[in-house]
């Protein structure tokens, strides 16, 4: 690693904006410049710049894909640790949930539910994503944590699909192709998720759901529609994933109320 250009690309928030959507989103240039408004070349350039001094990082938070534990820029991964603790304890698994991962990425938020060393763990968890490279990284994060014994074998189950696309996951479900949900962590891009996904999940009373978001706005926007479609906002969690830059993850619990106006706990 060159640490002075590491250095200087961590005081770069152009760089770390680019990072966070590689190594926490498992993005790809074309997709960062779309959603950034960044430049093709300019996204290529800075992220051979990022991989040269060695801060690309497509893992998970147990193991990454060579089965060793992430040691780089310690400060950087508790703040992801952070984030992912943060959603652990909104979901508020019991043991033996089914769990959906939506918009799972590399399949690290699903996978740190399963840690052994939570008090409960949801029986499975299921993970959507569109981009087909970062669920060959999610069934790869998978297999390296059963083998090494840190998640039970065949816990967790990854699935090529636009996680937005409430029709076709609850078809999934319906059909028996996995288990329908009692807790859904959506953590989507900048754009947010679909309102199609968030009625079909009030519609089919979902007792918890964690949002990961990116964007206060379309969080905003989000959260009115939740809200409307039955949902209580609860706690909300900034987390400074990247300090000193306009970047900031936010985890919001959403509960499902009954009838009745009492909310499902």
């Amino acid at each position: 690693m060159d640490v002075l250009e590491a250095g200087r690309l961590l005081t770069d928030g152009y760089a770390l904006r680019i990072l966070a959507a590689v190594s926490y989103k498992s993005k790809g240039a074309q997709e960062v410049s779309e959603e950034y408004n960044i430049p093709i070349a300019a996204c290529y350039r800075r992220i051979k710049e990022l991989e040269k001094a060695g801060l690309i990082v497509k893992s998970g938070r147990i193991l990454n894909q060579k089965g060793k534990r992430v040691s780089i820029y310690s400060s950087m991964l508790k703040s992801a640790e952070l984030l992912y603790e943060t959603a652990a304890r909104m979901a508020e698994v019991r043991g033996g949930e089914s769990l959906w991962d939506l918009y799972c990425g590399a399949g690290t938020i699903g996978l740190s539910m399963l840690s052994p060393g939570r008090n409960a763990r949801p029986a499975q968890v299921t993970g959507v994503e569109i981009v087909p490279e970062a669920v060959a990284c999610a069934e790869q994060n998978a297999r390296l944590n059963a083998e090494a014994g840190r998640i039970p074998p065949d816990a967790a189950h990854f699935f090529c699909a636009d996680a937005g696309d409430a029709a076709a996951l609850f078809a999934a479900a319906d059909t028996g192709a996995a288990p329908a949900p009692d807790i859904v962590i959506i953590d989507p891009p900048r754009k947010g998720t679909t309102p199609e996904l968030i009625r079909e999940l009030a519609r089919r009373g979902v007792p918890r759901v964690v949002y990961v978001s990116c964007d206060p706005e379309t969080l905003a926007r989000d959260c009115a529609l939740f809200r409307a479609s039955g949902y209580a906002v609860g706690e909300v969690q900034p987390v400074d994933m990247f300090p000193r830059t306009g970047h900031v993850e936010t985890v919001v619990l959403l509960s499902h109320k009954k009838p009745d106006g009492h909310i499902n706990v």
